[in-house]
Order: structure tokens, then sequence, then C-alpha cells
């Protein structure tokens, strides 16, 4: 193991487990004053059913879109194909938990509020911008890059689905890192609208001197893993490292094979 691949296992260990502190710590303060998930999970108006779409959209929206980001560049001991198979595994996770949490939470906004509007936070905006961009991204991974078309098209069809591939690599790159930077950025904005909603509660234990330890460290452990992720993942060092070429020298065919060895050619004859 070199330097490089030292570096990245470094910075994926600090980067997740900030996230999953903070997460932890962010749960723990709706168990102590939100019900965490006693209440009945049927009833769509409690707030246990509002937190079953923190659940899936931090634990198995964000972490898995990090843990995706991670495995194509410290997973180096597999071949390539199957990080990149681990890398569309757990970006398929968080592609099924965003829709059900935003299924989930618009039933949850519709049936305790009714006509009341579902837009009025940054949280919401910025989340239906991420989410929309979440799904075009895995879409498009899928498409391009998951999909085997060699199975099913011509030569010339696969020339352009080659050059499709190739032009659109950065692309899906770059998007990636903006899809973590703003699923990352939505899940602090709920965290903050969350906590501050629940001083409108009338609940004589939600005191801020009871919730700000919750959530200072909540959001500043989610926010410094979001950093250090970031960090690795925009890097150009910490990239995957591309497979060695194995040059097989080419067959030559040698002067002596052209040129036939003097010993085999017939002296011409002396009579006419």
């Amino acid at each position: 193991m070199g330097l490089r691949d030292i570096s990245v296992w470094g910075y994926s260990a600090a980067a997740l487990a900030c996230l999953c502190a903070g997460g932890a710590i962010g749960w723990q303060y709706l168990v102590e004053f939100r019900y965490g998930l006693d209440q009945d999970l049927s009833d769509t108006t409690t707030e246990s059913y509002f937190n079953l779409h923190v659940l899936l959209m931090y634990w198995l929206y964000l972490l898995p879109n990090a843990l995706g980001a991670i495995s194509f560049r410290a997973f180096t001991f597999i071949e390539r194909e199957n990080a990149k198979r681990l890398h569309a595994f757990f970006n398929t996770i968080g592609f099924i938990a965003s829709i059900a949490g935003f299924v989930l939470i618009y039933k949850h906004q519709q049936d305790t509020y009714g006509d009341y509007g579902h837009f009025y936070t940054p949280h919401t905006y910025i989340g239906m911008i991420t989410l929309a961009l979440y799904w075009f991204q895995w879409i498009a991974g899928v498409f391009l890059y998951l999909i085997p078309w060699e199975n099913f098209l011509s030569k010339d069809n696969m020339m352009r689905i080659g050059k499709l591939k190739g032009g659109f690599i950065q692309s899906h790159r770059a998007i990636g890192y903006v899809c973590f930077a703003l699923i990352a950025v939505s899940c602090l904005l709920g965290f903050i609208t969350n906590y501050y909603y629940g001083f409108t509660k009338n609940d004589p234990n939600h005191e801020m001197k009871n919730v700000l330890p919750f959530m200072n460290k909540s959001l500043t452990l989610i926010f410094v893993g979001m950093m250090v992720l970031l960090l690795l993942i925009v890097n150009t060092k910490y990239v995957r490292p591309k497979p060695k070429d194995t040059y097989k020298p080419q067959e030559t065919t040698t002067l002596q094979a052209v040129v036939p060895n003097d010993k085999d050619v017939e002296k011409p004859s002396s009579t006419f």
C-alpha cells in the first residue's frame, strides 16, 4: 500500500466517521425529543412517520452516495469493473431511498397540513434541485456505463456509444461532485429546519439549553465530514489509477526470414 492509498483510506475513514457520528447525534435528538419511531407508523401525520424521511434521506441517500464516491477511489484491490458495479450499487440504494423519502414526506405534509404549501424552506428548494440532478445522474450512469451495449448493438453503433461515453465522463464526474455537495447541504438545512421547528411544539423539555448540544455537535460533524470527503473526491491525485498497459512486443519478420540462406540457394548451372 503506497502513500496514495494511505491518504485515500485516511480521508475516507475520517469523512465517514464524521458523517456517521453527526447523523447518530441527530437521530438521538429525534429519539429523545421527537418520538423516534415509537409512534404508529401507519399514521402519516405522526412525528415518527416524518422521522422515516430523515432515516431514508440521511442513512440511505447521503451515506450510500458518499460510499459510492469513495469505493471507486479506495477499493483499488478489486478489478475496475467490480469497483464500477459497487459504485453503481451504492448509488442505486441512494436512488431508491431518495424516491421513497420524497414520496413519504410529500404524503406526510399533505395529510398533516392539507393545502399548506410544501415549498417554503431552503431545504425544500435545494432538496428538489438535488433530487432532479441525482436522478438524471443515475439514469445517465446506468445508460452509458452499466448496460452492456456490446451485446445488443452493431459495431458502428458501439462506436457512437463509445464517443458518447468518452465525451460525457468528465461531466459525469463533475455532476457527481455537485450531487454529493448538494445532498450534504440539503441534509444540513433539513436538520437546522427540524431543530428550530421543534421549538414551535410547546414542549417544556425542548429548551435551547437541551437542544443546542445536539444541534451544534451534529451539524459541525456533518459539515466537517462533507468537507473532508469533497477534498478527497475533487483532488485529482486521488483518482483511481488507470490499469497499467501490458506491452507485448509485436513480432517482426527478421531479415533472415526474408533473405534466404546462401546455403539453401542452388548454384546456377553452367550448362545451357
